[in-house]
């Protein structure tokens, strides 16, 4: 399996991502990560955490979409796009984009 596209409601794992990219052929691994920061809100509280909800059929078919038009453009090797649905609290990641190709620069 090359493409990696999940929508959950579980905690995401930079680690699982970066080793489901991970190949020989690859030279390349870039990773990024959506947050949830902590920041202050229009009362004064302090954010603490995000809820996250998505038409799953639909957001799926766009991650799907994004991913094929990324390898239209430059040599993948293989692709983890994955999005947090339900509460993610501030330091954990909401969204991850790891990707794999034969050489460094081409990867970001």
């Amino acid at each position: 399996m090359r493409d990696w596209i999940e929508i959950s409601d579980t905690p995401l794992s930079v680690a699982t991502a970066t080793q489901h990219v991970s190949a020989a052929g690859a030279g390349g691994v870039a990773v990024f990560l959506g947050m949830t920061r902590g920041e202050l809100g229009a009362t004064g509280q302090m954010l603490v955490a995000l809820e996250y909800e998505a038409y799953t059929e639909m957001a799926l078919g766009q991650m799907r979409e994004l991913a094929k038009r990324a390898r239209e453009r430059w040599p993948v090797v293989k692709v983890a796009l994955l999005h947090r649905i339900g509460r993610v609290t501030v330091g954990e990641p909401s969204v991850i984009i790891a990707d794999s190709t034969p050489h460094r620069a081409e990867a970001f």
